[in-house]
């Protein structure tokens, strides 16, 4: 698994994933700092990295591209990293070792890991199951709502 952090992901995370021996570089050792998301998924894609991130705008691009090639890990957490949110990525590092996540959206939660095969639009094989995986990735709002929300937040 090889690994790139978004600028949003506390360092305490970052630390914690180098502790588990996890190939991974960040946006700051790459001087991507503040560049677009856009040019984040173009770095990950030509150093074949997976993009691990907080920012629900990623999720935007990776809908409607090849930006998931190599995965995206959304991390659904706010507020200060506790034991149990670290405990979830340990499950999710032993669980993942030795298998592909490759066009995969990967959540983690404070009390959970989901792993969502294929791209955004891919998730679901009915309407209903559509329907469903949109709620549980994203608590029943559109796409584009969220985005509003990611950008208003990220401006803070």
């Amino acid at each position: 698994m090889r690994l790139l952090f978004d600028e949003n992901v506390p360092k305490l995370i970052i630390d914690y994933f180098r502790h588990l021996k996890i190939d991974l570089k960040t946006v700051y050792e790459l001087n991507l700092i503040s560049f677009p998301d856009s040019e984040i998924v173009k770095k990950a894609n030509v150093l074949r990295r997976t993009i691990v991130t907080r920012d629900l705008g990623l999720i935007k691009i990776t809908s409607y591209s090849d930006a998931t090639k190599f995965g995206l890990i959304l991390i659904r957490h706010q507020g200060p990293v506790t034991a149990k949110l670290l405990s979830v990525i340990s499950n999710f590092v032993s669980y993942i070792k030795n298998k592909s996540i490759k066009d995969t959206l990967i959540l983690i939660a404070e009390d959970k890991y989901e792993l969502f095969k294929g791209r955004f639009y891919d998730f679901a094989s009915s309407k209903t199951e559509y329907t469903e995986t949109r709620k549980k990735l994203f608590k029943g709002k559109n796409i584009d709502s969220l985005y509003k929300e990611a950008k208003k937040f990220n401006k803070k």
